[in-house]
């Protein structure tokens, strides 16, 4: 049985006498107009398209709406004249001739001034309310106001896309298309359960009629048989949107693969095929570049295809993809596809410029043809111009014109994410040092030599990592992609650490930064290492040949970046501690110091809070230590050997004993020393000092770790009316520029502060 079919573009739907369930479109299932794409298609006003799919995101025009209106309330309805508006063919009628002109005697639409009916244009909200409720008969009340209100009112009250009738010139959706069409087809059917009997011959398909020709004297108006109603398909339309390229305004010469153009190509109608496509420069010569071929991204996921669909040929100026694979690029109804021109530059022209644009001087620079119809586009409108019939068109934008310079520079500066000063301890492997970002510009650029300056003899290589800008370091599981030692440098100072590296080992690309980690392999102290040096990596700003810091070459260009000459212009140089072409500047990292034991964390050891204050001597604090591994045993494993702990004691409402207060280990809480404090109640310090003559242990072995107890004898746990507090706090932490609240030495060097990351560390909080 043969179905009757009409082929419309951009919405491809298929109205017949049967529907189809929910589950044939494989895009609606989260759609918010679901329910009325499957109650039209249980209805068989609507199918999808051949791939399965609704597209209920993509945009409908004012002919297709019409359409699925007449169909679904006037199916089968003939005009009695198709040249009802001044903008339809009249030798060959446009396939919605019979739907608008059968509307327009029906006062269903009236067209515009001029005449026109304007097929194309994407029909808006309140132009689609009113051809919708004209065609179910629904006549609003007309006031004063805007000639579209009344039927904004009238969609509110149906609850018919409330969300969007503050905005009446809102460009409709296939998805929006279906939930107002669906709206007044349940109203309709809501209000008579019982459809008026089909009238046999009166030209109007009724159900449950499949087909009425008018025709009364053959009784074939009511056939069972449905006659095949044949529409011309309409020919297809390509839209070409030119993008901005994001493409390096400076490019070194030699580079490959450089984007020239970018643009989005979307059919409309049917399928169509790219068979060809023109271009002409818009600075320098095509002669700057080789190797021109077009790139797409046929999934849209943002990365081209590897497949060159066309290679450009060159010829009296022009640059021309007309043997594309394939025979031609398939472009899909509906599915937007980005483009793109590369071209590889050549190594023997610069500085010049070279730049594309699409040579909208020639009447066929695009070409393309419908897929179903196999008939080529004619006419292109150039950013909205037209001359005659244009089923091509074409929005341009400024082209990104490339200065190809002789080769790339590379800028070297402190990363944003800093670092902290660390106890470096022998045996062991730092954390970061320094952290570098470096940045390339116009091609990517080889970096071959890495000096670094202010390294004490305790070290005995520089680790380098290349990381991500913002990714952390894990020298545990990370592997550096080379070391610096002393040994690399030719003629250089002792305090100086220098990297070679082979070719390859670290390209810095214009599209992605680059952070260098350094870190410090220290020695032991059987290797030489010693106790108490401070170190402060530096990289240098010089640009004398021995105390320059980075050389480097660029990678298309195959030539050496030079030093920064400090003339404000980039002119293929290596620029340091500078983020743009100005003079140089040092690079100084924090200070760091050597030991061979190091406190590795200070962690509270009782609960975080407490319901209740204890009284009489009690201990109301406890923070357990631990002490770095390391190797360093020339003289046995050297201890962290604790000297001095300063407390800060909070006690709000609340009364000590001075005199009282006690520090002890809990392992050993029997081995006291008395603390001095300088207050008994409000906020106040406590200090244990001389802790390594005292009784209490004070010697923290490699890998191990020890739980200090503060005691005092609390003598009133609520003072006045109010509430209580009591609690105690290690305050300074982690700061070399501060003496801390924890002093200590590795049984050569005092230090006066602590490498953890947290500034303070804080002890149960006991409230009443």
């Amino acid at each position: 049985m043969h179905l009757r079919r009409f082929i419309i573009v951009t919405i491809p739907l298929f109205f017949a006498g049967t529907g189809i369930a929910l589950a044939a479109f494989s895009d609606t299932s989260s759609s918010i107009y679901a329910e009325a794409i499957a109650g039209l298609s249980q209805r068989g006003i609507i199918e999808g398209y051949s791939d399965g799919t609704f597209r209920p995101q993509t945009s409908i025009n004012r002919a297709e709406f019409l359409k699925i209106l007449m169909e679904s309330r006037f199916p089968g309805k003939n005009p009695s004249d198709l040249r009802c508006f001044t903008d339809q063919d009249i030798q060959t009628p446009q396939w919605y001739a019979r739907t608008t002109c059968a509307a327009k005697e029906l006062g269903i639409v009236q067209g515009y001034p001029d005449g026109t009916f304007r097929p194309e244009r994407t029909v808006q909200l309140d132009e689609a309310l009113k051809m919708a409720f004209l065609t179910f008969g629904i006549t609003p009340d007309i006031t004063v106001g805007q000639w579209y209100e009344p039927y904004l009112r009238a969609a509110r009250a149906r609850n018919i896309l409330v969300s969007l009738l503050t905005s009446p010139a809102h460009k409709l959706t296939r998805g929006e298309m279906a939930k107002i069409t669906y709206m007044l087809v349940l109203d309709t059917e809501d209000s008579s359960n019982t459809p008026n009997a089909p009238v046999c011959g009166n030209g109007v398909t009724e159900q449950p009629e499949q087909c009425d020709d008018g025709n009364v004297l053959d009784s074939d108006g009511c056939s069972s048989i449905c006659i095949l109603v044949s529409e011309p398909i309409r020919r297809a339309i390509l839209q070409i949107d030119q993008q901005t390229t994001g493409t390096l305004t400076t490019v070194a010469k030699g580079q490959k693969g450089v984007t020239l153009l970018k643009f989005n190509a979307v059919s409309g109608r049917q399928d169509s095929t790219l068979t060809s496509l023109v271009f002409e420069p818009s600075a320098g010569s095509l002669l700057y570049g080789q190797n021109y071929a077009l790139m797409m991204d046929r999934d849209g996921d943002g990365i081209f295809d590897s497949t060159v669909q066309a290679t450009g040929k060159v010829q009296a100026g022009r640059l021309i993809f007309d043997a594309m694979l394939g025979g031609g690029v398939h472009l899909s109804e509906g599915l937007t596809v980005p483009f793109l021109v590369k071209a590889d530059l050549v190594s023997s022209y610069g500085p010049v410029s070279i730049g594309l644009r699409f040579m909208t001087s020639l009447p066929d620079y695009v070409e393309a043809q419908g897929k179903d119809d196999g008939l080529v586009l004619e006419g292109i409108e150039t950013n909205n111009t037209c001359t005659g019939n244009c089923f091509i068109r074409v929005n341009t934008a400024g082209s990104t014109d490339i200065n190809v310079a002789d080769r790339g520079n590379l800028f070297i500066t402190e990363d944003s994410q800093s670092v902290r000063s660390h106890i470096l301890v022998g045996s062991t492997v730092s954390d970061a040092l320094l952290r570098l970002r470096l940045r390339s510009e116009g091609e990517p650029v080889d970096l071959k030599t890495i000096r670094i300056d202010g390294v004490v003899s305790s070290v005995d290589a520089l680790l380098l990592y290349k990381l991500l800008p913002g990714q952390a370091l894990n020298t545990g599981t990370m592997t550096p992609f080379a070391q610096a030692s002393n040994g690399q440098c030719t003629d250089q100072p002792a305090t100086r650490l220098c990297a070679v590296l082979p070719y390859g080992t670290l390209v810095i690309t214009p599209d992605q930064e680059t952070v260098i980690a350094v870190v410090a392999r220290m020695k032991s102290d059987q290797q030489g290492g010693v106790s108490g040096q401070s170190m402060t990596l530096t990289i240098a700003g010089n640009t004398d040949t021995v105390g320059r810091a980075f050389e480097a070459f660029g990678v298309g260009s195959t030539q050496s970046l030079t030093q920064n000459d400090g003339n404000s212009i980039a002119g293929g140089e290596i620029f340091v501690g500078v983020s743009s072409p100005v003079p140089n500047s040092a690079i100084t990292g924090k200070t760091h110091d050597t030991a061979f034991a190091s406190i590795a964390s200070i962690i509270n050891d009782g609960p975080a809070t407490e319901s209740f204050i204890p009284s009489g001597f009690t201990s109301f604090a406890s923070f357990t230590f631990s002490a770095q591994p390391h190797m360093n045993l020339q003289s046995g494993y050297n201890d962290v050997v604790f000297q001095t702990l300063f407390f800060h004691v909070t006690a709000q409402n609340v009364q000590l004993d001075p005199l009282s207060f006690k520090l002890s280990t809990k392992n050993n809480p029997e081995a006291q020393m008395s603390c001095s404090a300088s207050a008994s109640t409000g906020s106040f310090d406590v200090s244990c000092t001389g802790i390594q003559n005292s009784s209490v242990q004070s010697r923290l072995g490699q890998g191990e770790n020890i739980t200090y107890r503060l005691s005092a004898n609390v003598t009133n746990t609520q003072v006045s009316q109010g509430t209580s507090l009591l609690h105690v706090s290690l305050p300074v932490l982690g700061t070399r520029s501060q003496t801390n609240s924890v002093q200590w030495s590795d049984q050569n060097s005092v230090f006066t502060w602590v490498d953890i990351p947290e500034t303070s560390v804080s002890g149960t909080v006991y409230r009443n």
